[in-house]
C-alpha cells in the first residue's frame, strides 16, 4: 500500500488546523528533496563531505560555468527577503547560521549578513551566499526545523531554489566539469 498526496495533505492540515497545504503549494518542497539529492551525489562522496567550507570551495571552483543572471536572480530574491532599509531582516536570523556557537558558524554568518548588504558583491561572493543559503534551507529541512506543518509557507522560496539548483547541475554536467576530482584535491585548502 502506498501513500497518497491527498492522504499526506489531509494528515498535514489535521496536525494543524493553520496549515493551509494543497498538492500544489507542498510540491515545491517535495521537489527539493529529489532536486537536493541530485545536487549532493554529483559533488559530494566518500572522501568529500558537504559542509560550509565544501561548499565555499564548490562556489569558487564553479562560477566560470553558470550564467551570471542565474546567480543574481536568486541572489536578488535572496536579498529582497532578508535586507530591509540596509539592515538585516529577523526572517535572516530563522535560517539558523549559528545553530551551534561555533566560530566557523559564525564566520558563515557573518559572510552571507555582509554580502547580503555590500552594494555590488562580486560574482563569487554571491555564489558562495547562494550555496550557503540554500545548504541552510536543506538542514533546517532535514533536521526538523522546518516543520512539515508549515511547509506550504515555503513554496515560492524552494520554487526559486529548485530552479537555481537545476540549471547549476546541469551547467555543471552538460560541460562535463569533473566537480568531484576539483573537490577532492582541494578540499583541505578551504578556509572560511
Amino acid at each position: 500500500m502506498k501513500l497518497s498526496k491527498t492522504e499526506l495533505i489531509n494528515f498535514l492540515n489535521s496536525k494543524n488546523p493553520s496549515s493551509k497545504s494543497t498538492e500544489k503549494n507542498i510540491d515545491q518542497v517535495l521537489f527539493f528533496t529529489l532536486i537536493w539529492n541530485s545536487f549532493e551525489g554529483s559533488f559530494f562522496f566518500d572522501n568529500v563531505e558537504l559542509n560550509n567550507q565544501t561548499l565555499v570551495l564548490l562556489s569558487q571552483k564553479s562560477t566560470s560555468y553558470i550564467q551570471e543572471r542565474y546567480v543574481d536572480e536568486l541572489f536578488d530574491f535572496f536579498r529582497k527577503r532578508y535586507v530591509l532599509n540596509n539592515k538585516i531582516t529577523p526572517t535572516f536570523k530563522r535560517l539558523r547560521f549559528c545553530y551551534k556557537k561555533t566560530s566557523t558558524n559564525q564566520k558563515v554568518e557573518k559572510i552571507v549578513e555582509d554580502t547580503l548588504l555590500i552594494n555590488n558583491p562580486s560574482f563569487e561572493a554571491k555564489m558562495k551566499v547562494i550555496l550557503l543559503i540554500i545548504y541552510r534551507f536543506r538542514n533546517n529541512l532535514f533536521h526538523g526545523v522546518k516543520s512539515p506543518l508549515n511547509l506550504n509557507k515555503f513554496e515560492d522560496i524552494y520554487g526559486h531554489i529548485n530552479t537555481f539548483l537545476i540549471r547549476y547541475v546541469t551547467a555543471l554536467i552538460d560541460q562535463k566539469v569533473n566537480i568531484r576530482k576539483i573537490l577532492s584535491n582541494n578540499k583541505d585548502n578551504v578556509v572560511i
